[in-house]
This record gives structure tokens, C-alpha cells and sequence, in this order.
């Protein structure tokens, strides 16, 4: 097995290479995106930088080291485009300790683009942090796809998992999150 900090680091600096692909991600996510952003595993921000300037979001990720270069990609943009961030905020927390009493019901939008599939237990994680929606909120997921394609690079990549439409749907349905669109 290789060494996940290493390979998280390589995964995340060759997608800071791949700026269509995150700008076309974020603005597919971004449709579906509200109010205040709650976005777990931030990592380097490749796509929050894309989100920022239209979303008031809150990054966390469990890596003070990418949150700091999360950070310095929003005030370099800011400084190349001269335009400012919306409210833009880090914190450095794991996700498999419950979340802070001051992020519950704070947030219209959880956003998780390509976390829960490194995370052991993926339910436990989703149900703690569903506590931070406000009543009416939204969770929107971005998931490895097809379960049956789940192979040695997954593993590599530090993933537990790959979803079918119908796990992932059960997935979201029993952390108590009703499922409006697929």
C-alpha cells in the first residue's frame, strides 16, 4: 500500500493542473448550491477557488497544510482579478469526530466532492455532519461512480469504496437526508 499523505499530496497538486475539469465540476456544482456552504475535505481547494467568488463557504479539511494553500489560491486570485471572495472561512477538523456545537444548523449547503469514499465509515460521517444543516438544507455529493469498478488503483488512491446510484441513494436516505434529485 502506498503512503496516503503522499498520494493525497500527488492527487491534489496533478488537479491544480486540471483547471478545466475542476471550473466545469464547480460549475455543475455549483447549481446546486445555497446560502451558506458547509464544504468537508476542502483539501487545496482546487475546486472551492472556483466556488468562492459566488459562495459564501466555510473549508474544512483535516490538513492544516492544504488549507493553507487553500487559502493562498483565494487571495492570489483575489490579487489577479481583482475582485474579492465572497465570506470565505477555514477550519481544521476531522470528519470522523462529531462536529463542533458551533457548526450545527449553521449551513444551508453540505458539499462533498470526492471524500466519502476515503472515509471508513461514510455513514457515521454523513449523519454527524448533516447535524450542521439548518431545517430545509442540502447535501450535494460528488461520488466515484460504479461499485463493480472498484479495483487495486481505488485502493491506492486510499478509497474504501465505489457507489452505485442505488447505494449512494441508500447511503444519503438513512443519514436522513431526503433525496430530491440523483
Amino acid at each position: 500500500m502506498m503512503d496516503q499523505d503522499f498520494v493525497g499530496r500527488e492527487t491534489l497538486r496533478l488537479l491544480s493542473r486540471a483547471n478545466k475539469y475542476t471550473r466545469l465540476s464547480a460549475r455543475e456544482i455549483g447549481r446546486h448550491l445555497r446560502g451558506k456552504i458547509l464544504e468537508l475535505g476542502a483539501g487545496t481547494g482546487n475546486l472551492t477557488q472556483h466556488l468562492a467568488f459566488s459562495n459564501e463557504i466555510t473549508a474544512l479539511d483535516i490538513s492544516t497544510e492544504y488549507l493553507e494553500s487553500l487559502k493562498h489560491k483565494i487571495q492570489d486570485l483575489e490579487l489577479k482579478t481583482s475582485r474579492k471572495a465572497k465570506p470565505f472561512a477555514i477550519l481544521q477538523a476531522g470528519l470522523t469526530a462529531p462536529p463542533k456545537d458551533a457548526l450545527i444548523n449553521r449551513y444551508d449547503t453540505l458539499l462533498k466532492c470526492q471524500v466519502l469514499e476515503h472515509l471508513p465509515n461514510d455513514l457515521l460521517v454523513l449523519t454527524n455532519y448533516v447535524r450542521c444543516l439548518k431545517p430545509g438544507g442540502r447535501v450535494v455529493l460528488q461520488l466515484p461512480a460504479h461499485s463493480f469498478a472498484f479495483c487495486g488503483l481505488d485502493r491506492n488512491l486510499g478509497h474504501f469504496r465505489r457507489y452505485s446510484r442505488k447505494s449512494a441513494e441508500d447511503l444519503v436516505t438513512r443519514a436522513g437526508v431526503k433525496v430530491e434529485k440523483f
